[in-house]
């Protein structure tokens, strides 16, 4: 819970950051989770908007479908 509130900060850029890093990971990712992690990316960048910081974060964890969420996710 302490990550999620550190995402909060700084108008987003938390977010801004797992974002990034989801579409980071869905490179180097096998074949078989690179949607998962595109789709996580998009709920991502619409979470921007939400000011529920922890709530968006956990909505983009729940679409990782057993895929890892990078740290800045966390």
């Amino acid at each position: 819970m302490r990550s999620a509130a550190k995402a909060t900060g700084g108008g987003g850029g938390g977010i801004a950051a797992c974002c990034q890093a989801l579409r980071q990971n869905a490179k180097s990712a096998p074949p078989q989770q690179q949607g998962a992690y595109l789709l996580a990316a998009g709920a991502c960048d619409a979470a921007r908007n939400n000011p529920n910081t922890a709530q968006a974060l956990a909505t983009v964890r729940s679409m990782l479908a057993g895929a890892g969420a990078p740290a800045a996710c966390k």
